[in-house]
């Protein structure tokens, strides 16, 4: 055991998920090796030293040594193969794969050399196809809670759809997110931001026809649930532009930017200084890609006159990225 990998208070290892070693073996589908970092979250996953696992793989006929080009051109980027190649004397323009073969051709020995202190393997063609079939089956299982928690989403139902994701989540050996424990996950705060999202349309986006603003509604809602950025999957019959020439991707994270800004505005109203005392901050990005609307937006408002974010006559092509503040400087 190495002394980077993590154990428990009392020297044992945490419970190992059911699926870690198996999800283990397909992470060298490709010529892959286990740095510091990874070995210990492996081996957190694992219950046990993921060195030793992958030294039981080898032995079993699981994994093996990558065939030398495949090896050096995982282990090495492009710009060190040109450098060894024009050391070597072999012709050093063209693709990486073609330097890596002419290295390999001409100094094979020097080679094997440059590859010493990356050691990688690969899963053997036995085991191949158990770890093919154990990404084909996750895959699957991400589309059908993907496609599950959309239906609930489109039927109004913010809990069943939240619990979906986390049911999903707490069931993958790598979850999303740093420290969340899924199992424990509620969905109370899930709830309340898809509520804000179908609450109301953005300002900014009061030309853009309610049945498309229901897809980026339902759009906004999706990347919510699971932390991602617009997939229009989600919503094949939106069509790829809105409103004023908009990409439908903007719309939908300003239409989820609006309903994390109007709870935060909420939030600054919960706390406790008296309304002649709270004044709110819109503050803009300073920077080429800004507009002027925001820019002219950007100051101290009293809470009950604070413009709506994303600002309504922005026309960055981001999308307005403006945020609100306390202004400290009045309490």
């Amino acid at each position: 055991m190495t002394s980077f990998e993590r154990i428990g208070p009392t020297g044992d290892w945490p419970a190992a998920h059911p699926d870690a070693r198996v999800a283990l073996l397909a992470s060298f589908l490709t010529p892959h090796r286990l740095d510091m970092r990874g070995t210990a979250t492996w081996s957190t996953a694992l219950g046990r030293s993921a060195a030793e696992v992958v030294g039981e793989m080898v032995a079993a006929g699981d994994l093996e040594l990558p065939p030398l080009i495949d090896h050096l051109t995982a282990s090495h980027s492009g710009a060190h193969l040109k450098e060894l190649a024009k050391q070597h004397g072999v012709p050093h323009s063209g693709r990486k794969a073609h330097v890596a073969s002419g290295l390999v051709a001409k100094v094979p020995d020097a080679m094997r050399a440059a590859i010493a202190s990356f050691p990688m393997y690969v899963c053997t063609p036995t085991a191949r196809e158990r770890a093919e079939s154990y990404r084909a089956r996750e895959a699957e299982r991400a589309a059908a809670a993907i496609a599950a928690s959309l239906t609930h989403v489109r039927a109004g139902r913010y809990q069943e759809a939240s619990l979906t994701v986390s049911q999903f989540e707490a069931a993958r050996v790598f979850s999303r997110g740093m420290g969340i424990d899924w199992s424990r996950h509620s969905a109370d705060q899930d709830v309340e931001v898809l509520q804000e999202i179908f609450s109301r349309a953005p300002a900014l986006l009061s030309a853009v026809p309610p049945a498309t603003m229901d897809e980026c509604q339902v759009g906004a809602a999706m990347m919510n649930l699971w932390g991602v950025a617009y997939d229009s999957r989600w919503c094949p019959d939106a069509p790829p532009v809105v409103g004023a020439g908009m990409p439908m991707d903007v719309a939908v994270r300003m239409v989820l930017f609006g309903a994390n800004q109007r709870m935060q505005l909420m939030q600054l109203g919960r706390l406790g200084i008296s309304a002649s005392r709270l004044r709110v901050r819109v503050r803009c990005v300073d920077d080429i890609r800004t507009c002027d609307a925001c820019r002219a937006a950007d100051g101290p408002y009293e809470l009950d006159s604070v413009p709506e974010i994303p600002i309504s006559l922005c026309t960055c092509e981001v999308g307005c990225r403006c945020g609100y503040s306390p202004d400290i400087g009045n309490f």
